[in-house]
């Protein structure tokens, strides 16, 4: 067995060495750009990709910049279908929304759930392996002619606090990898974007569904923008939006990055076309760099915790019909009074007001006999406790301590506007 002895080996047209052997044992390499594959490794300022995996230093920890990126978190409804008419626009599931603009289709949304065989919003194949849940979409009047601003989309705002590493306006902005699955009963192209704010930065592109009825998973890599304003504080920092429905005043014959509020592709397909048209997503992850990582499955807790920032929620807690909710005193009138709810995290900014199940939903006792409220009104929060006015028909102890309680089992209370 021979050794050769050499501290560098170099091509004989380059003009420096391409690797370099020391004496210590180390090995250093250059390479003409950014990447090196060795068999089925890739190594790049991105991350390491290797095959049938996936290493990316950009997006350890928190990766994934979505929230309730596989829908299981449903505080709203539970699962019940919701109808989104024309001009609609209303959260769904916990940070997922609904945009229905111009137009003359009518879509059923809501979050599916494949595994509970004996959930109302149970469907055998709506989630794919992996997954529980999914958002589906179907069409219940058809859109057959597409205006030119026509759109319907499913979209996720993000806060710029979660959005402050990726750099974006500056010329160290990084790459993001968007990746998904996606199902429905039509094939065709259809259009997604970023953007920011004010939509004065714009990377439209689209996704193509190749088979009717079959769950496909998707990647894409966005250049990091390197101009433009990007929110990092507690307002807008980006937006997702996919569109089922796009006119063609809002596409473009290419992706990239554009500063004309166009969000799709020449090419879109009408899936509001037929009634009965179903759209399902779920995996939904947005992450720094330019590998797509496997899904990042966080504790449900967890991720309702991240979603009650945005919605602090209040609800029948399945112990019983006088679920107990918090401790509340009465005014001097014994009529009225006000009770005072610390929220379960701390929220993006103070809520605003609050959404019910009504206020005869819940009533009060002061351990000895009990009383339906007959109003429940917003008094005033900050981003860690509320307080609530309410009303009873019949005089109680003026002062005396009481405590309120779910008389239903679907009562809630909902602080609002939280969401961005």
């Amino acid at each position: 067995m021979s050794t050769i002895k050499v501290n560098a080996i170099q091509h004989t047209t380059a003009n420096a060495s391409n690797m370099t052997l020391f004496a210590n044992g180390n090995v250093a390499m250059t390479t003409a750009n950014t990447t090196l594959t060795v068999g089925n490794t890739t190594i790049s300022n991105s991350g390491i990709s290797v095959a049938g995996a996936a290493i990316n230093p950009l997006a350890t920890g928190m990766r994934n910049k979505f929230i309730n990126g596989d829908m299981r978190v449903d505080q709203r409804y539970s699962g019940s279908a919701n109808t989104i008419n024309t001009g609609a626009s209303q959260y769904i599931l916990d940070r997922w929304a609904f945009n229905n603009g111009s137009g003359t289709g009518v879509y059923t949304v809501r979050q599916m759930d494949s595994a509970n065989t004996s959930a109302s919003n149970y469907e055998s194949g709506s989630a794919p392996p992996g997954f529980i849940n999914s958002f589906k979409m179907t069409v219940t009047t058809a859109n057959t002619t597409t205006s030119s601003s026509s759109y319907a989309g499913f979209w996720q705002p993000v806060e710029g606090l979660t959005i402050t590493d990726l750099d974006w306006g500056k010329s160290t902005a990084k790459p993001v990898t968007l990746s998904f699955w996606v199902k429905s009963n039509i094939t065709g192209q259809f259009s997604w974007a970023i953007f920011n704010y004010n939509s004065t930065r714009v990377y439209p592109a689209s996704v193509t569904i190749n088979s009717a009825n079959t769950w496909e998973y998707k990647s894409f890599t966005i250049p990091g923008d390197t101009t433009g304003t990007w929110l990092t504080n507690n307002s807008v920092g980006l937006y997702f939006q996919l569109w089922p429905v796009l006119g063609s005043s809002y596409l473009t014959s290419s992706a990239g990055w554009n500063a004309s509020a166009l969000y799709g592709i020449t090419g879109q397909t009408n899936w509001a076309a037929t009634v009965g048209n179903t759209f399902y997503i779920t995996g939904v992850q947005l992450e720094a760099g330019a590998v797509a990582t496997p899904f990042e499955w966080r504790h449900y807790g967890h991720e309702l915790a991240l979603c009650q920032r945005y919605l602090p929620a209040f609800r029948y807690d399945g112990i019983g019909a006088t679920a107990y909710v918090n401790m509340c005193s009465m005014y001097s009138t014994g009529t009225t009074g006000l009770i005072h709810l610390f929220l379960p995290v701390t929220t993006r900014v103070p809520p605003t007001g609050i959404t019910t199940s009504g206020a005869s939903t819940f009533s009060i006792s002061d351990g000895d006999s009990g009383a339906a409220l007959t109003a429940l009104t917003f008094s005033a929060a900050t981003d860690k406790n509320m307080s609530l006015n309410f009303s009873v028909g019949s005089a109680r102890t003026a002062f005396r301590p009481h405590h309120m309680y779910s008389a239903t089992s679907a009562s809630y209370i909902f602080g609002t506007g939280c969401e961005l």
